[in-house]
């Protein structure tokens, strides 16, 4: 979409939960555009619905992709959320065997079809060749146990699209609803047998999704 300018924004050098809020800021702040439409997937949509609030003025559209409003839950037969305790664990392992822990994240990213189709393989040639900052990744995981948006849901008048993998185990389609139900101005889009990453594995439904509604 070569009409719009593009700004991208990743988080691989912020060491902290309160880095990567600030990250964002600094980047949107830097711009000095007075509209603005984000792009954002899993933890970045996240962080970038928290931060509404304090964006709304320059903030036009809002397209999220593998998002919930919580990602934790106290129960552990909950289908539509991790256990802390599984976060926890995580961040102790991190610390023995990184590779081997991205490694099976980066799988349940896929559906068990992309995972025949090799989605999976390709995630691993392309981007695992270099694993990601050990820091970064630990405050990834901190941020993942403490966010919840739940509470300010209502507060949020931007219109936003929601895109989901029918299929996701990351951030299951239970959030996505469940978040659907609750913001007010908002459109949830699944895709059939997609996983975490649907814009990767389904690029043309993607950009025909995100066409349709800028």
């Amino acid at each position: 979409m070569p009409q719009y300018d593009h700004k991208t924004i990743d988080f691989l050098q912020c060491h902290t939960t309160e880095q990567m809020r600030e990250h964002i800021i600094h980047q949107i702040n830097q711009s000095h555009a007075s509209s603005i439409i984000i792009v954002a997937w899993s933890m970045g949509a996240m962080l970038s619905f928290e931060l509404v609030p304090l964006i709304q003025d320059q903030l036009k559209k809002l397209f999220l992709v593998g998002m919930t409003g919580k990602f934790t839950t106290k129960r552990k037969t909950d289908p539509d959320g991790w256990h802390p305790l599984i976060l926890e664990k995580m961040k102790k392992q991190l610390r023995q065997n990184g590779r081997e822990v991205i490694s099976q994240f980066d799988r349940q990213m896929f559906s068990p079809e992309e995972i025949k189709q090799g989605y999976w393989r390709k995630w691993q040639y392309q981007f695992r060749q270099k694993l990601p900052n050990s820091d970064a990744l630990q405050a990834g995981l901190c941020y993942l146990q403490q966010y919840d948006a739940l509470d300010s849901i209502r507060n949020i008048q931007v219109p936003t699209y929601l895109l989901t993998g029918e299929e996701d185990i990351i951030c299951p389609i239970g959030g996505a609803l469940s978040l659907s139900n609750q913001l007010p101005k908002n459109t949830l889009f699944a895709v059939k047998g997609a996983g975490h990453i649907p814009f990767w594995t389904n690029p043309e439904i993607f950009f025909n999704w995100m066409s349709e509604r800028l």
